[in-house]
């Protein structure tokens, strides 16, 4: 029994230890990635009864034109277009959007497929407001200053461009129009008026106006005021009902007859949801004040009354009266991240830290929680800010505040950085049950941390983390880049000024440390006048600055602009300058290298400019070839590292290079980092098309590209392999933020990208040297495994025997 102890010792270790090292696997892209798609803040919503399928149609400030389930609120598809959609409506034919400039599409209503395309013939200055489907003919309403115009054909038609059928005059106050059915409303500050198609006026001066209302295809619509909702019938006629602060829409039937209205009011816990038979209370965790808006109310014979509803932090929910509950909710305020970071899960946490969360802030003032191991699944809202942001900068709603900062300020606590016009705020979260744990608010604010802030009048309220902190602030419109010290004295004292001529379009720091870090301070330089290639020190970037402008011309087209700049000293360290440059400007500084995206409009190709930053050597520079002497030996053990630039620095020597890309337009760039700095760095690509490409950093460098022939010749573009696409088989709609965070794995990094959709992705930073490969046959290393274990068991056992006999004998 006694060898059996090692044995059953040995299955139980590997028992524990194998279901740890099944995440030790091969690199994830497009294995481990997921995509979660959204609408955006949807403005207008249609439903056309007893078309099949069963969907309702939605169109958002971004572009985007969606079917969603009517049963669970699923995405069934979605187009993106290049502008907004002022409306939408649904109709036998098929799905037709519109945008201001009077361009219309007809889409399919199943797959969301472009059937047809029209233009309208619009008047100089006038825009389109409405369209709807009425009795299979199409309807459309445009405006200038004082005049509609009505546009009405049938989807069959084979002209492409449309002439107005009419006109009539409105008044200059008029700010929007609506159909609905034989009528179109005009909207003024005070009321509304409803018109015939002929321009005659049926129904004047009903208070409020339908942007705080709804309109139907039957004729029928709703007014809103502060108090009150007005209810006006094909026929005419009107009746108030009371309504203080409430929303409301116009609930249909199945044949698309009117059937009542559905009102929205709010509370500290919910809201409430009142069909004209019954109330359905909702309990929802978002800040009180607005209630939600009825995009869509309908009633069928199965399902009963529904409303479709957006709140104001974006979402869209479903609330049946039959059921008397919540249906579904879509989380659209995903759509509108203003800030994130991944940090560590404070609940459950692996040994290899795969098992992290996001923390994301939108636009909206909603702080959520995105499990990046969980496919996307059991996203929360940790806190809804939005009440505390607006009170506390003292703006007028959450579009007047900018999120400027999303950090870690300690164990478990997210600070977010907010500002308006007015003043600054900080606010401490807890990462676990969303509590407030410090507000700060700042009056007439210079610089704000976490931990500290700099007032105007150069006082520090708090204390540096550091003996003497250096920093800048920056002013884009003027280009003033101002530097300052924190010394230990708490005195802040200001070092420097540079002021740029021209307005700032892009600037980069190296202060992220994981992105500066590297092990290797040498760099073996390609010499193209000499055969032996030069050994050079990398020029540390920490405190260095980046700044691009445009200086224009009156020959050609405006100049780009590049400074580095000593965020220490405030010294210019070099100045690089691109003819014939236009569009926008996106940079990274990463190790000792600066890399910038750019369209240059002479050659009509988008650039990748880089720069190299080397340190300038004493005496002459040292070759590949050449022996190292004994003195340089010694002095290397004792040579001292420098992680930023000083006033003891000379000005790098920097070598620029001009890559082309053919990648198209770029949304965003990051980079990919490891803890130690042993992997190899990769720059993250993320291009209008959706497409999400990771190119190594070593590729980018002199001497790194692809060759061309055997004499040394290398291509001069980059080259984006398909297996370099960390998107794989995605494409990320409209993308803005880039988060990257590395695991505890040296090669593997958590990528995130965010905009209309969300992307994440483990991805390689550099070569894949601790992963195993994706053939690599772990059934047959467990076996060989536990096959030694018990051998090994055996002959102990057996040797043990034979030697109890030897002495028996």
């Amino acid at each position: 029994m006694r060898p059996l102890t090692p044995l059953l010792l040995l299955i139980v270790f590997l028992c524990v230890v194998v279901q740890t090292s099944k995440a030790i696997h091969e690199d994830e892209q497009g294995l481990r990635d997921w995509i979660l798609r959204f609408v955006g803040h949807v403005d207008h919503a249609s439903y056309q009864p007893r078309l099949e399928p069963n969907y309702m149609y939605a169109a958002s400030n971004l572009g985007a034109v969606a079917a969603l389930s009517l049963s669970d609120g699923s995405l069934q598809w979605r187009r993106l277009f290049s502008e907004p959609q002022v409306c939408v409506t649904a109709g036998r034919h098929g799905v037709l959007v519109s945008s201001r400039t009077g361009t219309i599409y007809l889409l399919n209503a199943a797959a969301g497929d472009i059937e047809t395309t029209f233009k309208l013939s619009l008047p100089a200055g006038a825009t389109v407001e409405s369209c709807a489907i009425v009795e299979g003919s199409v309807r459309v309403a445009a405006m200038d200053k004082a005049t509609a115009y009505l546009f009405q054909f049938w989807p069959a038609t084979e002209d492409e461009v449309l002439m107005p059928s009419g006109s009539f005059s409105i008044g200059e106050d008029v700010h929007g129009l609506r159909i609905s059915g034989n009528h179109i409303w005009a909207l003024r500050p005070a009321g509304a008026n409803r018109y015939s198609l002929t321009g005659d006026v049926e129904v004047a001066d009903v208070e409020g106006d339908v942007y705080g209302g709804a309109v139907a295809v039957s004729g029928d619509a709703a007014v809103l005021s502060a108090t009150k909702m007005t209810v006006v019938r094909n026929s005419g006629e009107a009746e108030t009902v009371a309504c203080d602060g409430c929303e409301a829409g116009l609930l249909l039937g199945a044949t698309g007859t009117f059937e009542g209205t559905v009102k929205t009011t709010t509370d500290k816990l919910g809201f409430t949801v009142t069909f004209p038979g019954s109330s359905v209370r909702i309990a929802y965790n978002f800040t009180p004040g607005h209630p939600p808006t009825v995009l869509l109310a309908i009633r069928d014979e199965e399902h009963g009354a529904q409303a479709i509803l957006r709140t104001a932090n974006g979402h869209l929910l479903a609330v049946s009266e039959k059921l008397g509950k919540l249906l579904w909710e879509r989380t659209e305020g995903l759509a509108y991240l203003a800030a994130t970071i991944i940090a560590d899960n404070p609940i459950h946490e692996d040994h290899f830290s795969f098992n992290k969360v996001a923390l994301a802030v939108s636009t909206y003032g909603v702080v959520y929680v995105i499990p990046v191991g969980e496919m996307g699944h059991n996203i929360r809202v940790l806190a809804d800010i939005s009440s505390v942001l607006v009170a506390n900068t003292a703006a007028r709603s959450m579009k007047s505040v900018r999120i400027e900062q999303l950090v870690l300020s300690g164990e478990n606590v997210l600070s977010v950085i907010a500002a308006s016009s007015v003043r600054r705020m900080s606010l401490a979260l807890d990462v676990i049950t969303g509590a407030v744990k410090e507000l700060k608010v700042y009056e007439n604010s210079l610089v704000v941390s976490p931990a500290f802030a700099i007032t105007r009048s150069l006082e520090l309220h708090g204390s540096v983390p550091s003996k003497d902190m250096y920093l800048f602030t920056s002013n884009v419109t003027s280009g003033l880049i101002e530097g300052y010290v924190v010394s230990a004295t708490s005195k802040v004292l200001p070092l420097w000024t540079v002021r740029m001529p021209y307005p700032l379009v892009a600037y980069a720091t190296g202060e992220d440390v994981l992105r500066t870090t590297t092990v290797n301070q040498l760099r073996v330089f390609p010499n193209k006048t000499s055969k032996t290639d030069e050994v050079r020190r990398k020029y540390p970037t920490r405190n260095v600055i980046v700044v691009a402008h445009y200086e224009p011309s009156e020959k050609e087209l405006t100049t780009l602009v590049l400074t580095a700049i000593d965020s220490v000293t405030g010294s210019v360290l070099a100045t690089v300058r691109h003819r014939n440059v236009e569009g926008p400007v996106h940079m990274v500084v990463v190790e000792n290298a600066v890399l910038y995206y750019y369209m240059d409009m002479v050659k009509l190709r988008h650039c990748l400019g880089v720069w190299e930053m080397f340190e300038e050597e004493f005496g002459q520079v040292l070759r590949k070839d050449a022996g190292a002497t004994i003195p340089q030996i010694i002095a290397s053990f004792f040579r001292f590292k420098r992680t930023f630039s000083s006033r003891a620095t000379r000005p790098p020597t920097v070598t620029v290079a001009v890559l082309g890309v053919y990648g198209g337009n770029l949304a965003t760039m990051g980079v990919t980092t490891s803890f130690n700095g042993i992997a190899g760095k990769s720059i993250v690509l993320a291009f209008d098309s959706g497409r999400i490409a990771t190119v190594e950093l070593s590729k980018l460098l002199a001497g790194g590209q692809m060759p061309l022939d055997d004499n040394g010749k290398q291509l001069t573009h980059v080259f984006i392999p398909s297996t370099a696409l960390a998107s794989h088989k995605y494409r990320v709609a409209k993308p803005r933020l880039i988060t990257t965070t590395p695991t505890n794995l040296e090669s593997s990094c958590h990528v995130l990208v965010s905009g209309l959709d969300i992307f994440y992705v483990r991805t390689s930073s550099g070569k894949a040297f601790d992963l195993l490969n994706s053939d690599f046959n772990k059934n047959l290393l467990i076996t060989l495994t536990c096959g030694f274990g018990v051998l090994t068991c055996a002959a102990r056992y057996l040797v043990r025997r034979r030697a109890l006999n030897l002495l028996w004998k």
